[in-house]
């Protein structure tokens, strides 16, 4: 019997970029939001800081070797690493004659280009606005999620290929595994699906083993999807438990600003 692998879901954003710095105030990374939580009910640990004030820069592949090395340690087998992509024409995150834009891409590149870095991988594309929603400031449109047409997948495909053929990146039946977010955000997503699964089996492969997430706002079965994520406590929240998710949801919306306010103070 196959072991079950262990894979962590990994968040590319403890490195400094001039987007964050523009929309969160200089020197902005995932660090400053972990040091300014504070506890909300007693016995409620915040902040939780790394230990010995490791504050990892992840455009650093110093830090990413050590990172990897940890996680063996413990028995993890692998990173789910997040990526952001969109046709939108933002001046951030664009690359000199690309169509999209790519956002908190260098730490995934820096694994890819380095096979030094001894991990398994694979990416999950977090096709999603964003907004100053974030930290429940407001709805400012800080960098849209757009899809274009056929050109735009090509061009996404044709950059993520370069992961798909390392060996490194886990694949299922030799089709390179690549989860998304949010299926129901993107109205073409089955022909996005077929257009990406030809061009793979033309690269040598079997298809892309596609991934979606289930949660509050999903589509009710697999589709062309070949396998499914439950992403909690969103799932629960908005499947199971009715009106409490929805209350969920609301107090998010509504109380997250207030509650902001008087934490702030």
């Amino acid at each position: 019997m196959n072991k079950t692998k262990v894979l962590a879901l990994y968040l590319p954003q403890y490195y400094d970029t001039n987007y964050n710095n523009d929309w969160w105030g200089n020197n902005y990374t995932e660090w400053v939001a972990c040091k300014q939580a504070k506890p909300l009910f007693k016995g409620h640990k915040q902040p939780k800081l790394p230990m010995d004030n490791h504050f990892y820069d992840l455009s650093n592949k110093n830090e990413i070797l050590w990172q990897t090395e940890l996680a063996r340690k413990y028995g993890i087998d692998g990173f789910v690493i997040y990526q952001y992509y969109s046709c939108n024409n933002s001046k951030y995150g664009k690359k000199n004659g690309k169509l999209g834009s790519m956002l908190l891409n260098v730490p995934t590149e820096i694994i890819r280009d380095n096979d030094d870095i001894d991990t398994k991988y694979c990416l999950y594309w977090a096709n999603h606005d964003w907004r100053k929603a974030w930290f429940g400031q407001d709805e400012t449109m800080l960098w849209p999620q757009l899809y274009g047409d056929v050109t735009d997948w090509k061009e996404f495909y044709e950059y993520n290929r370069k992961y798909f053929l390392d060996e490194r990146y886990i694949k299922i039946d030799n089709k390179p595994i690549y989860i998304i977010f949010a299926d129901w955000h993107f109205k073409e997503i089955d022909s996005f699906i077929d257009c990406w699964n030809k061009w793979a089996i033309e690269d040598g492969f079997n298809g892309i083993f596609f991934v979606k997430t289930d949660d509050a706002h999903s589509k009710k079965g697999l589709g062309k999807f070949n396998a499914s994520y439950r992403r909690e406590p969103f799932y629960t929240f908005g499947n199971k438990l009715g009106i409490l998710g929805m209350g969920n949801r609301l107090v998010k919306r509504k109380g997250l600003p207030v509650l902001n306010k008087i934490l702030s103070k």
